[in-house]
């Protein structure tokens, strides 16, 4: 529980695979709709907790039967991230101009609380961030401190389903900064990466998912497969991959409502302290959809 609290939160990203999974949709993709969903996440190695809740509202772009046309959409919002040390609220767009692809851009106001060590800053681009160094100082007192930041982020999927088969590709380009001072870094916990005062970081992420049972846009649904993601930072230049396998599973009540339950376990097969160790992420989130008229 001690290990647990030491870090200020995660932003875990399975989720959004069931969301985007399929290039065939649901049926209220064919209408204009408004969409709220949560998410309780959490990690281990290194240990978080956290939550993320959105709301968007999404209009089709075309009326069309057609497979690649009619999971096309638009979709604007907003969304929170919470932990125990930090507040992050963002507002999103993004578009689907086609099934299997999605478009989205979004920008995201970081707010630290100065709980857990953070904000805290490290001493050039090149310090040491093993586990120990920041175990050490999440308990040290004083060194974390109130602060600002941001996350500006562009994201493209690809999207390609073959029966009970779906595989993804997804990149995003992060643009991320902090108030700390100038030469400084810091490893903000969404990310769990060394990034400098003003820094890039590009992420890769696969997926090759196999539906045992329903599809991927149903109301339930069971699934298993592959997961593999990069990380790239270009200021500090740390590289991470993880490979690991990835299971889900969907059920819905009450009409609109549906819980999804995921899980990632790898190894971290890149990384500058973890090589080698394992990784553990999970996910338990709640959807609701409103039919426009």
């Amino acid at each position: 529980m001690k290990r647990l609290l030491t870090v200020l939160g995660v932003l875990f990203t399975c989720a959004p695979i069931f969301d985007a999974a399929a290039a065939e949709k649901a049926p209220e993709a064919q209408a204009a709709h408004w969409r709220v969903e949560t998410a309780l996440r959490g990690r281990i190695n290194r240990s978080g907790v956290g939550t993320k809740s959105s709301l968007g509202y999404r209009v089709p772009l075309w009326r069309s039967s057609h497979l690649l046309l009619k999971g096309a959409q638009v979709e604007a919002g907003t969304e929170l991230a919470l932990s125990p040390a930090s507040i992050e609220p963002a507002v999103f767009f993004r578009v689907t101009p086609i099934s299997p692809i999605l478009l989205g851009i979004s920008a995201q106001h970081l707010r630290w609380f100065g709980a857990f060590g953070n904000l805290s800053h490290l001493p050039g681009h090149r310090p040491d961030w093993s586990p120990d160094v920041l175990h050490a100082r999440s308990w040290k007192r004083n060194v974390g401190q109130s602060g600002t930041g941001y996350r500006l982020v562009a994201q493209a999927m690809l999207r390609l389903k073959l029966g009970p088969v779906v595989g993804l590709f997804d990149t995003h380009y992060k643009w991320i900064g902090a108030e700390i001072p100038p030469g400084a870094s810091f490893v903000p916990a969404a990310e769990d990466l060394l990034v400098a005062r003003r820094d890039r970081i590009l992420t890769h992420k696969g997926d090759l998912l196999y539906f045992v049972r329903g599809r991927p846009n149903g109301a339930r649904f069971i699934m298993a497969g592959l997961h593999w993601e990069g990380h790239d930072t270009r200021v500090t230049e740390v590289q991470r991959q993880i490979l690991g396998g990835i299971v889900g599973w969907r059920t819905s009540w009450g009409g609109p409502w549906h819980m999804t339950l995921a899980g990632i376990a790898g190894v971290y097969t890149v990384d500058p302290y973890r090589q080698g160790q394992p990784y553990v992420g999970i996910s338990l989130g709640l959807e609701r959809i409103w039919i426009g008229d």
